[in-house]
Parts: C-alpha cells; sequence; structure tokens
C-alpha cells in the first residue's frame, strides 16, 4: 500500500463527492431518514459542493491509494456556532479515512496537512459526541472540548461537541 496526500483538484471532485457521501452514509445514515440524508448529501457531498469550498479557498487534501482515493480532509473557515471566536480562527470540517484504511495511519498525514494548511491560529472541530474514536484523535493533536451544538439533518438533531485547539 502506497498512499499519497494530495491538495485536491478538479480533477479529483467526482471521486471525492461518491467518496465523501458514501463515508458519510455507512457512518451516520442509520441516524436519519432517508428524504433527509438524500438532501443533506447533495449540500455537503456534491461535486458543486466541494468546486465551491476550493474556489473559495479552503484547504482539501485527499489520500490515494494508486487512483482512489481513501480518505480525504476539509479545512478552513469557521461556521461552527463559537460565540465570539478569536481573530482569525479556523475550521477542521472534515476529517474521514475509509473503513478499509483506518488504523494504517493515514489520518495523522491528512491531519498535518490540514494544519499547515490553516497556520497557527485557533481551530475548531465538530464532532458527534458518540464518536469516541475521533475525540481521541483529536486529542492528540490538542483538541479539547469548548462547548457543544445540534447537528440538524431534516428533523433530526445530533449533538455535536465542537473541540478546541488554541494556538500551538
Amino acid at each position: 500500500m502506497d498512499i499519497r496526500i494530495e491538495k485536491a483538484q478538479p480533477k479529483h471532485l467526482p471521486q471525492l463527492a461518491v467518496f465523501a457521501a458514501e463515508n458519510f452514509s455507512k457512518n451516520f445514515g442509520h441516524l436519519y431518514k432517508p428524504e433527509a440524508l438524500a438532501e443533506h448529501l447533495l449540500k455537503t457531498c456534491s461535486i458543486a459542493f466541494f468546486d465551491k469550498s476550493l474556489a473559495g479557498g479552503e484547504h482539501i487534501s485527499v489520500a490515494l491509494d494508486g487512483d482512489i482515493i481513501v480518505g480525504y480532509v476539509k479545512a478552513g473557515y469557521l461556521g461552527l456556532p463559537v460565540g465570539t471566536p478569536e481573530l482569525g480562527s479556523k475550521e477542521l470540517q472534515r476529517l474521514y479515512v475509509g473503513e478499509a484504511y483506518q488504523g494504517k495511519k493515514i489520518a495523522h498525514p491528512l491531519m498535518k496537512t490540514a494544519l499547515a494548511a490553516l497556520g497557527p491560529c485557533p481551530i475548531y472541530v465538530g464532532v458527534w459526541e458518540n464518536n469516541h474514536r475521533a475525540q481521541r484523535f483529536y486529542a492528540k493533536y490538542g483538541f479539547a472540548p469548548f462547548s457543544e451544538y445540534l447537528y440538524i439533518v431534516g428533523d433530526t438533531a445530533d449533538r455535536e461537541l465542537i473541540l478546541r485547539r488554541p494556538i500551538p
């Protein structure tokens, strides 16, 4: 297995959209009604969504095994409800590794790529309250509990923890 990390390019977006939708569905799809999940995926995992993110200056890197996307990270503008954030605060918006590749040290290079792209600033991340593995992972990078909010998909509200990493 020869995994490489690349900054996402327009050529990656069709495959990234499929990967993102499949991963979200596999991990969280059971929580939502099918029609609400389908609408959510259109808004948050489409080619147009990722294209707009890249055009808006957000950072996206993909982990590739050959030509196949096996993970990705997306980071940039702060959109979490954190009150009045410190000047220059950013958000680690997503970090996913495909199930078959978890535990193979792919998340760490993706995280390091995102942290380098964001630079020295306070960083926030939202994580589902029951995703303890992700919470432990983020703690290794200095993220600590900050607050919480409700992540809404359709008529379902999930409790998300907001973790914060101060300027290193």
